[in-house]
């Protein structure tokens, strides 16, 4: 009975000791949240810095669609488009992001104008751009 007795004793013993690692400590949690908290505050920046150079990159493309059309427009007329709705582009005048418009600016040279293409952000954290067309 004593080797019977002790090894159910034994049992008994190993099966309280199994249920007791099966959760985590409030300790433990904390850590993790700390961690997390700390990795997702150095991420944070870059993410954001990310989203505003994607939103950035829409004003680039429609700029550069711009360029290309008053290219082809001064090739077809002798003249370059002083609106946008001249160049029937397609593209919106306005978005969430940025405001569109074509200014024309007088050369040096008093000769010619030249037209330039904005995009004028709407929100301080992006840039405005700008591209001009010349004769030359």
């Amino acid at each position: 009975m004593g080797l019977f007795h002790n090894i159910k004793t034994m049992t008994i013993y190993v099966n309280f000791k199994k249920n007791l690692s099966l959760g985590f400590t409030l300790i433990e949690l904390l850590v993790v949240i700390i961690i997390i908290s700390i990795l997702s505050g150095i991420a944070l920046p870059v993410i954001i810095d990310q989203i505003h150079k994607a939103k950035e990159v829409e004003a680039k493309q429609n700029l550069s669609i711009c360029y290309r059309s008053q290219q082809v427009y001064y090739q077809e007329y002798g003249a370059f488009a002083q609106t946008l709705e001249q160049l029937e582009l397609g593209i919106k005048t306005e978005t969430n992001n940025y405001k569109y418009a074509i200014e024309v600016f007088n050369a040096p040279n008093n000769k010619d104008d030249f037209p330039c293409c904005i995009a004028e952000a709407k929100q301080s954290e992006l840039e405005t751009y700008m591209q001009c067309n010349s004769q030359n």
